[in-house]
């Protein structure tokens, strides 16, 4: 699942530790991992057995 992040969350102080703790949250699950765009893209060619 991507997250898409709007200024209008992140760029508010009040409004940044409570985004900060829902990571952290997501973070402690086994099966949950982390990835740039490029890392996405990575993982899909191999999965997909693309070789061009």
């Amino acid at each position: 699942m991507a997250i898409a992040v709007h200024p209008y969350i992140t760029g508010v102080p009040h409004r940044i530790g409570y985004f900060s703790k829902i990571f952290e949250y997501i973070q402690k699950h086994d099966k949950v991992i982390f990835m740039t765009g490029s890392e996405i893209l990575d993982w899909y060619k191999e999965a997909a057995g693309y070789n061009g």
